[in-house]
């Protein structure tokens, strides 16, 4: 059986540490996550709306177009992965533009549509452009579209703790 020598030991030891900083340095904070609902009533009928809000630092996330987590870090323009839409030939990606101040945190969404299959850039959609707006003192959630006919919607956000098992988001 072969011994090591001190050095050799505290060169492991030493390898062991860079590790662990280096996969540190590497992962996001996690930050808060908010668990958010809304109840509209739309015509006749109520309409119950959720969302998830991820907030740290550095960016703010949130669900868009549908069931997607999308991150958008503050002060610097970014653009989502394409994603297929609700319409099955045609795909969607949003520049995403993030702000910070002590009152709130915002998120601008500009939608671009292109056929699926296709190469280009996209064109975009203005008239579907949402901006999210999260108030940090009373952790509300206001979702504003770019059309004034419609109306914001308000959500209601508490603190979310995920289980181990709820791994979706």
């Amino acid at each position: 059986m072969k011994s090591l020598g001190s050095d050799a030991v505290i060169q492991r030891l030493l390898g062991i540490c860079i590790s662990c900083i280096v996969v540190a340095a590497c992962s996001q904070p996690t930050g808060e996550e908010y668990f958010c609902e809304s109840y509209a009533q739309e015509s006749m009928t109520n309409v119950y709306k959720q969302q998830i809000v991820r907030l740290n630092a550095h960016a703010i996330c949130v669900a868009w177009p549908v069931d997607a987590s999308q991150c958008a870090p503050f002060g610097k323009p970014t653009l989502t992965p394409w994603i297929q839409g609700s319409e099955t030939t045609r795909e969607v990606r949003g520049h995403m533009q993030a702000t910070l101040s002590a009152e709130q945190a915002t998120v601008d969404i500009l939608p671009f549509v292109r056929d699926k299959g296709t190469q280009t850039n996209g064109v975009s959609v203005p008239n579907e452009q949402l901006q999210f707006v999260f108030r940090l003192e009373d952790k509300n959630l206001q979702l504003i579209p770019a059309q004034q006919v419609q109306r914001a919607i308000e959500f209601v956000c508490k603190p979310w703790v995920k289980q181990k098992w709820w791994a979706i988001y």
